[in-house]
């Protein structure tokens, strides 16, 4: 995170983290997370000063990847269940998540 945006701790801090983000001619690059070694492998590139992991998505595909399914075969229970576990690991780290439903489930 940049030094000049605070970690998010609400809900509404997060999306306003994640919209101050968002800066014309600066574009922001989403890491892309499948699971929870893939996230770990993407924050452990944190470690250094420079912190260049600011905030993460889950995109549908990944999540029908997660759960062995097609992306346009999994349920709305199934996708909220997988957000929801990792939701709870990136707020952890304090960063906010960004996610991509197929079909606006």
């Amino acid at each position: 995170m940049s030094s000049t945006t605070e970690a998010p701790t609400s809900d509404a801090s997060y999306a306003k983290t994640l919209k101050a983000l968002h800066k014309p001619g600066d574009p922001t690059i989403f890491a892309s997370i499948y699971d929870l070694a893939s996230f770990i492998t993407i924050l452990s590139l944190n470690k250094s000063a420079s912190k260049p992991v600011n905030a993460i998505e889950k995109a549908s595909c990944a999540i029908a990847e997660t759960l062995g399914t097609r992306d346009e075969d999994r349920t709305y229970e199934q996708i909220m269940t997988v957000i929801e576990s990792m939701l709870r690991v990136v707020r952890g780290a304090r960063l906010p998540l960004s996610f991509d439903i197929q079909d606006g489930h």
